[in-house]
């Protein structure tokens, strides 16, 4: 028997890899390599066998009779020809001589052949190398690298908001990180949190509420949504496994127990060998039902609604056929989707990329017509984008707000905004200043003045990082950056993922109607003895009453 060991190239959940055991060169890369076995060719018996041979970090390798790669490293697969490259940060194996460290968005962190030139790399097979990290890779594999902004860092605004108190940690034990954060406002005032916790390896990563295990532990998870219906709390996300699912458990006690978690997708969305399928759950609740939406590149955005608190679901409806977006209800009953069409091509900025927006009157049987809300050609990122949604019922604005930008990493915050239903759109740029980066934003409305309340992740000012907040007035018009809500110690803003820094594709947002208070959630890559981690931080900001 012969085996070949491969980096499975994921976009789903979380990276697998064992916990930390020194300091980290960089942070933790891609999935943990499994064996693929193939039978040795018995055609001819009496011949005597040869062993494949081997290949150094960046050679070829894989494929029947291929090369297999050096100790300590695997074979990229997915890239032209095979790479042979390793992990680096999170087990604490260093590059070592003749290899750099470089973050990617789909396969995390990645000791790649370091280079000078394209002439140390394998030119002829597409291989260049990469100005920015110095390695030799395939255009589009490694993640873009945020810019210093000189004299951007002078701008008042760029210091603290003072809407907001003291920040504060959620506790995530031992964890190397926390992110991607989900929540709701109780009835008592009180904020209940979905966050994805792990160690490392994404099989045993959790989906927890105040320290409360939900999901997860045995299988992959990922991808958190939340949602309340009088006194009961919906929260649903991914889970991984030989078969992934969308997943939904409910607390009738503000979050203190939940169910069991129970599939709600419908198993014949997605094909057998499909394990992107489903993704990005999204939840919306009215008072007549509760809506799932779910996705992928390949069925799009799906909704299922359900009238008995998720005990019975319709059957799915394509709604758009883009995916990664949004679901809100409004108090007419009408249930609004965004998603982006265009896959994952283009991952920092495709005109290919649009955000579509449609809308159900009839409780998600059947859509309008998809009508666009990105400009025409405008550069829009497959990954941090974040399209998400806000209703303002009382004077009949829809709100949507996104990431634009391309691979030069100058990205904004645009919010659109629709007093027609959705027919027409205009657009403000936050956070536009055409050299930091600037992504996953998030969307309140406030009900009783009508503000619009933004928040998002950027690299302006004199810091590495910040998470950021905005105000808008109704129509969104004039939009004005109020300052950052960390407190100044957000160590690190990275565009790849699967590592343990990454924050996740998504923050929450939330606002306490009766109590007129702000809350933010947020993950915020820090020091904590000698590693970096990720953790979910809040803030709560006071609001004015008329």
């Amino acid at each position: 028997m012969r085996g070949v060991l491969v980096f499975i190239v994921a976009s789903g959940c979380g990276a697998v890899a064992p916990a930390p055991t020194a300091e980290p060169a960089r942070t933790p890369p891609g999935p943990t390599p499994y064996v693929v076995h193939h039978p040795v060719d018995a055609s001819v018996p009496d011949a005597e066998p040869v062993g494949p041979s081997v290949a150094s970090r960046g050679g070829a390798c894989g494929g029947r009779g291929g090369a297999i790669c050096e100790a300590e490293q695997s074979c990229l697969r997915d890239l032209p020809g095979g790479y042979c490259a390793s992990r680096c940060g999170l087990d604490g194996i260093a590059c070592g001589d003749g290899a750099t460290c470089i973050s990617t968005p789909r396969a995390g962190d990645v000791c790649a052949r370091a280079c000078r030139t394209d002439a140390d790399c394998r030119a002829d097979e597409g291989y260049t190398c990469d100005p920015a990290w110095h390695a030799c890779t395939v255009p589009g594999f490694t993640a873009i690298v945020p810019r210093r902004c000189p004299g951007i860092g002078k701008d008042a605004r760029l210091g603290r908001d003072p809407m907001f108190g003291a920040p504060e940690i959620q506790d995530a034990g031992d964890a190397l990180y926390a992110r991607a954060p989900a929540a709701v406002v109780t009835s008592t005032g009180s904020v209940v949190t979905l966050a994805v916790v792990g160690s490392g390896a994404s099989e045993n990563d959790r989906i927890t509420a105040g320290g409360v295990t939900v999901g997860g532990g045995d299988v992959p998870v990922g991808q958190p949504a939340l949602a309340r219906s009088g006194e009961t709390l919906f929260g649903a996300w991914r889970s991984g496994g030989e078969r992934p699912q969308i997943a939904l458990a409910v607390s009738r006690d503000r979050g203190a127990t939940w169910s069991a978690p129970t599939e709600i997708d419908e198993p014949s969305d997605c094909g057998p060998t499909d394990d992107s399928c489903p993704e990005r759950p999204r939840l919306a609740a009215s008072a007549r039902a509760l809506y799932v939406a779910y996705s992928s590149d390949a069925i799009g955005t799906r909704v299922r609604a359900s009238r008995d608190s998720g005990a019975t679901w319709s059957a799915p409806t394509t709604a758009l056929t883009g995916a990664r977006g949004d679901v809100a209800t409004s108090a007419d009953g009408r249930l609004h989707v965004i998603a982006m069409t265009g896959g994952t091509g283009g991952a920092y900025g495709a005109a290919q990329h649009v955000i579509e927006y449609t809308v159900s009157a009839d409780g998600g049987r059947t859509f309008a017509r998809a009508v666009p809300v990105s400009a025409r050609d405008e550069l829009v990122p497959a990954y941090f984008a974040n399209p998400t949604l806000a209703i303002d019922d009382r004077r009949g604005w829809v709100y949507v707000a996104y990431a634009r930008g391309g691979s030069d990493a100058a990205w904004a915050i645009v919010v659109a905004a629709s007093k027609d239903k959705g027919k027409t759109w205009t657009r403000t740029h936050v956070a536009d200043d055409g050299c930091a980066l600037a992504m996953v934003p998030n969307l309140a409305l406030d009900g009783t003045t009508g503000t619009l309340h933004v928040t998002w992740y950027d690299t302006r000012g004199p810091r590495p990082a910040r998470f950021a907040h905005a105000t808008c007035g109704p129509g969104a018009t004039r939009c004005a950056d109020r300052g950052a809500v960390d407190a100044g110690d957000f160590e690190d803003l990275d565009a790849g993922r699967l590592a343990a820094r990454w924050v996740g594709d998504a923050e929450a947002l939330v606002i306490d109607d009766r109590r007129h208070v702000l809350h933010a959630l947020w993950s915020e890559a820090m020091r904590v003895g000698d590693h970096t981690v990720t953790r979910v931080v809040h803030a709560g900001a006071k609001l004015p009453v008329r």
